[in-house]
């Protein structure tokens, strides 16, 4: 039987309807065309540019979808939970700063700092998605190097980070969490309006530099009420829990604990935010590990590169005498 020679544009066709709804609902915007150029030339520049093009597959749909989180902005300032979050953190760590009614490492943080560390802090915090996008072309280039042995794992890594990032925004959406800053600075009423984010205690740095860096970061931020889960913390954890070798692993591990150190020292997550993203990170790595459900994330892969693959190759011919 004759092929349609449309049949292997069917993918393009798919990608491109999807990528029409979605600048429907969320206009494109320059980063987002620089992401679309970035994927159609490594598609087409060689083999091993179109493999890492499949393994970042996840990082991009995780790029777009987070941006779509400001579609739920404004259903957060009257839902967000302030209050009981505060309490059960004040209940769970209060006991480790003497004075009453203390959170624990969060006020004795915010009253204990040095610009030193709120600057190391700064270059720091910012690195949980470029670490993520890191670690995954360490895995490309590892899978390359030794013939495919580090395949799997590479889109295990991949897609669960995808995976776990978008149940965080399904609890962002379904019960916003304020950050520390916002009872610090508003209290327990909930803004019951739109508000900007704040960059907390990377302020300090922007007193120190004499220009609103962070400030102009947060205050464009695509949704404030996203403390629990951190995922700001939960992407370290997974890098961690992924790393093999054992310098590889020592370092990865440093990094996890010095993101959780930052993310309550500088006022963004409460201690139990901190815990829940560590939480999210670990189980999906067991679900990926060590379940049957490791094995879709190879299955995803294969499928999209034998899309890329059909489209870029020249149709074969027929046999002959069909």
């Amino acid at each position: 039987m004759k092929r349609s020679p449309l049949k292997k544009f069917v993918p393009v066709i798919v990608v491109v309807l999807a990528l029409t709804l979605y600048g429907t609902v969320n206009p494109f915007r320059m980063e987002h065309m620089a992401l679309i150029a970035l994927f159609v030339v490594l598609t087409v520049a060689s083999r091993a540019t179109r493999d890492l093009a499949v393994a970042l597959v996840p990082a991009a749909i995780f790029g777009l979808v987070y941006d779509l989180l400001r579609l739920f902005a404004g259903r957060s300032y009257d839902a967000v939970v302030v209050e009981p979050i505060y309490r059960i953190e004040q209940a769970m760590f209060g006991w480790m700063t003497p004075q009453p009614g203390d959170l624990g490492p969060v006020d004795f943080f915010r009253e204990h700092h040095h610009i030193l560390i709120d600057i190391f802090a700064g270059l720091f915090y910012s690195t949980h998605v470029p670490s993520v996008v890191l670690f995954g072309i360490y895995l490309w280039w590892r899978t390359w190097r030794d013939d495919g042995q580090e395949e799997s794992r590479l889109h295990k890594f991949m897609w669960g980070y995808l995976v776990f990032n978008v149940l965080g925004f399904l609890v962002w959406i379904l019960m916003p969490v304020a950050p520390p800053w916002y009872v610090e600075q508003y209290g327990f009423a909930p803004p019951g309006e739109p508000i900007l984010g704040d960059p907390a205690g990377l302020g300090r740095v922007d007193v120190w530099l004499g220009y609103p860096h962070f400030a102009s970061i947060y205050e464009q931020g695509t949704y404030v009420f996203g403390a629990l889960p951190s995922l700001h913390v939960a992407p370290s954890i997974w890098i961690a829990l992924w790393a093999r070798k054992t310098a590889i692993k020592v370092a990865a591990y440093s990094y996890a604990g010095a993101m959780c150190f930052f993310a309550v020292y500088l006022g963004h997550h409460y201690v139990i935010d901190v815990i829940a993203g560590g939480a999210l990170a670990a189980g999906v790595y067991v679900a990926l590990a060590h379940t049957r459900l490791g094995q879709w994330p190879d299955r995803a892969a294969a499928t999209i590169r034998e899309s890329f693959a059909d489209i870029l190759s020249p149709q074969p011919q027929e046999a002959a005498g069909e």
